[in-house]
């Protein structure tokens, strides 16, 4: 009879590696723009003349390496995300939750309701489009152009019984939940900015 308790044990031991995997861990540490992609460089550059606070970070998921610049253009927080190879993946805008179409609001909203107690506590803006150039994704995040593909990511909060629990969400533009990723506490390795 010890097949049976065998083949629990396995299984709470699969669920559980598993469950871990599901965890958000990255680690950015600060690079300069010489370690970055060259690609990254020259896309970059007709942008970040009028920038403020312009940083460049090296990203680690536990599977892949990504390039990020941080920069405060037109009074608002961009993070620009490019590939290893140096091809943009993503423009991501901080905005207030507020900020967004009430529609989206709406319906993000009910999704989080399901949770008896949460707090958001950041809301971007997420710009991609693969029939654009990675300048022209850019630009439109810049114009906050409607046309590209839109979707939304928030960090929350959520209590989970005694303790509360950091989350990484991803909306499409209509506020209908795409994913859902928990996020390992450590603050010093992920810089919200």
């Amino acid at each position: 009879m010890k097949l049976p308790y065998t083949l629990g044990l396995m299984l709470v031991l699969i669920m559980s590696v598993a469950h871990s995997q599901e965890k958000k861990i990255e680690r950015e540490s600060r690079v300069k723009l010489k370690e970055t992609p060259k690609d990254m460089q020259s896309v970059l550059m007709p942008f970040v003349s009028e920038a403020k606070k312009l940083k460049y970070y090296q990203e680690y998921d536990g599977k892949r390496i990504t390039y990020e610049a941080k920069v405060i253009l037109h009074k608002r927080h961009f993070s620009i995300e490019f590939s290893e190879e140096g091809k943009l993946e993503d423009v991501e805008v901080i905005y207030c939750f507020t900020e967004l179409p009430q529609d989206t609001q709406d319906a993000i909203v009910d999704y989080l309701m399901q949770y008896a107690n949460f707090k958001i506590k950041k809301t971007q803006k997420q710009f991609t489009d693969i029939n654009k150039s990675d300048s022209g994704v850019i630009q439109g995040a810049i114009e906050n152009d409607n046309t590209l593909t839109i979707k939304y990511e928030l960090v929350i909060s959520i209590k989970e019984s005694v303790h509360w629990a950091s989350f990484e969400l991803l909306f499409d533009r209509n506020g209908k939940l795409l994913e859902k990723k928990e996020m390992a506490n450590r603050s010093e390795d992920h810089l919200l900015y």
